[in-house]
């Protein structure tokens, strides 16, 4: 006997727009960061410590996005993409998670999420 189950969830949008913007708000606000940044720009070395910043969070969506059931990705996906449409700080942020999840490094557990970005 074939029995198969549909178990809606209900997932809270405000929650979900909060934390989209929360981790990069919280990233380019940190003083730690803004320090590295300043460094980094000055031509000292630490350019690494800010891209580790930036990658660390990008993993942190990209695994949440994987391990998500498709109604999550779908929420995560239209409150990352609203985040887009606005010049500042966090567009580039966002364009570049974008850019992270297309990246060859990504390719071999992201293609259902890739396909799911394109619709």
């Amino acid at each position: 006997m074939n029995c198969s189950f549909f178990i809606e969830i209900k997932i809270n949008q405000p929650v979900v727009n909060a934390f989209v913007l929360f981790v990069p708000w919280m990233i380019y606000k940190s003083k730690d960061f803004i320090q590295d940044f300043f460094k980094a720009l000055q031509g000292n070395d630490d350019y690494q410590k800010v891209n580790d910043w930036k990658m660390a969070s990008y993993t942190l969506f990209w695994k949440l996005l994987i391990s998500s059931n498709y109604q999550m990705r779908e929420t995560l996906l239209n409150s990352i993409i609203n985040q887009i449409s606005y010049p500042n700080p966090i567009t580039f942020y966002f364009t570049n998670l974008i850019f992270y999840i297309f990246s060859p490094q990504q390719t071999d557990d992201s293609e259902p999420l890739q396909e799911q970005i394109i619709k």
